[in-house]
């Protein structure tokens, strides 16, 4: 297993090197790479998952960038912009957009963009300490949290620059208490 999450319809999503599964409490269902179909799970090999508030599940795979899940029509979608490379973290703000954190660097898709509304090249003229980006937060104020292999970041509240927290620390995961 390398990611879990619980979609809004109580569904838990279990990422695998071999696929994705959803357990509704009795069975399990799983979706896997099916390069017949244009609308199958991207790559098998799941590694960051995240269940957004318009019910719709984000995977980031381990080499092949990020793939969303649509349980209206059970199929998924592949963003070109995110279509390769390692994702890592994956995270939603009170607006509905996702903060996608990769090997390449840092992006942003707005809810009803089609394609990343902020990219790699912004967040590091923004001040983001590196381009890999291990992990992803939103706390309870609404702020983004950056971790890194060069420390931890928070997004300034006028979401023009990064400020650094933490400086040359590897921050691999970020957790918030209740």
């Amino acid at each position: 297993i390398t990611a879990l999450a619980q979609d809004k319809r109580g569904f838990l999503w279990i990422g695998t090197q071999d696929g994705l599964i959803r357990y509704d409490g009795y069975r399990y269902r799983k979706f896997t790479h099916d390069a017949k179909r244009t609308n199958s799970l991207l790559a098998n090999y799941v590694y960051s998952l995240y269940a957004a508030s318009d019910g719709r599940l984000w995977v980031g795979t381990r080499s092949d960038g990020v793939t969303i899940y649509n349980p209206q029509t059970e199929e998924f979608e592949h963003p070109k912009e995110l279509s390769n490379g390692m994702v890592r973290a994956l995270v939603e703000d009170s607006n509905g957009g996702m903060w996608i954190g990769t090997e390449q660097g840092l992006y942003y898709r707005a809810r009803d963009a089609e394609g990343i509304t902020l990219g790699n090249a912004n967040t590091l003229a923004m001040g983001l300490r590196a381009k890999s980006v291990s992990s992803l937060l939103i706390d309870k104020n609404g702020r983004l949290w950056v971790g890194n292999g060069r420390g931890l970041q928070i997004l300034s509240r006028d979401g023009k620059r990064f400020e650094t927290v933490i400086a040359d620390k590897d921050i691999t995961a970020l957790h918030q208490s209740s």
